[in-house]
This record gives C-alpha cells, structure tokens and sequence, in this order.
C-alpha cells in the first residue's frame, strides 16, 4: 500500500476507476487524486474491479488520450 506516498509522485498522473468497484471503493481513487500533485482522475460509470477488462473502450480511450 503505497497510499502514504502519493504526495511524492512528480509525474503526471492518471487515475481510472470503476464507479462499481466493491473491492476498492471509489473514494480511494478520489483521495488519491487529491493527494497527488499532478493527476487526473476518470471514474467509469457501471464498471467494477476489472476496469481494462470490464470497461475496454473507455480504459484505452482514457489512456489514449492521457498519453497524447
């Protein structure tokens, strides 16, 4: 768990996360974002744990466009 350290994270950031997720809530990857100095945050509505796998066009479109 690397939570603690977001804060030193110096590259830019892209956090994706299923709105359904059980596992790991969502408001994880909402504190994250907070926490990191430079992130994005995508949430994927009606997509659990398994986002790429779950939410394909959206997890490619995402990273996509994050690394154009």
């Amino acid at each position: 768990d690397y939570s603690r350290r977001i804060e030193e994270l110096r590259v830019p950031t892209l956090f994706l996360h299923g709105t359904r997720d059980l596992v790991v809530p969502p408001q994880g990857a909402r504190r994250a974002a907070q926490l990191a100095p430079d992130a994005r945050l995508q949430l994927v509505r009606r997509c659990g744990h398994w986002l790429p796998r779950e939410a394909t066009g959206a997890f490619v479109e995402a990273v996509t466009r994050f690394f154009s």
